[in-house]
């Protein structure tokens, strides 16, 4: 490995990072698109997605969220499902498993695509905390909520926070 590259990535990377957080969303933006081209990596360009969401540009900015899964920890517990992923397939008869990731408040977030699910025909499953079982059981759109140790057959599965990149 050539540590003064990895140095001067690390270097932009966490430069985006500050101007993004510090108010500065545009020159973040600018910084991560000419640096990206010449080094692309995978903090960068997740870094890069935050700025796009926080400028509003929201269907680039979720594109660009999927690169979570190839940082830590996302890395180490993407799931093996066996399923394909959903990206916008008919849903017209068939079931889909969504999945909890990162916290219950992203659960609680983004579950409101279910009723949008729904209406293109799918049976919608929900793998969630136990902590939330029980209150996504209440709720009118989800089919089924299962535990840790259910097992059903599913036609899709799809993270929640991957949902407003999918619509």
């Amino acid at each position: 490995i050539d540590r003064g590259n990895v140095e001067r990535t690390d270097t932009f990377v966490n430069l985006g990072i500050n101007l993004r957080d510090s108010g500065r969303v545009r020159e973040s933006l600018a910084l991560y698109e000419a640096r990206l081209r010449e080094q692309p990596n995978v903090d960068g360009y997740f870094g890069y997605s935050v700025a796009l969401n926080l400028d509003g540009q929201v269907r680039a900015g979720w594109h660009y969220w999927e690169f979570r899964w190839l940082r830590q920890p996302s890395l180490a517990m993407r799931p093996r499902v066996g399923i394909p992923t959903w990206n916008g397939q008919s849903l017209a008869g068939k079931t889909i498993l969504l999945r909890a990731e990162q916290g219950m408040g992203d659960v609680l977030q983004f579950i409101r695509y279910v009723p949008a699910l729904k209406a293109l025909g799918a049976s919608v499953h929900l793998g969630t905390f136990s902590a939330l079982g029980t209150l996504m059981r209440g709720m009118k759109d989800v089919d089924r909520v299962l535990e840790s140790t259910d097992v059903a057959q599913m036609d899709y599965y799809l993270h929640v926070q991957s949902l407003p990149r999918v619509f």
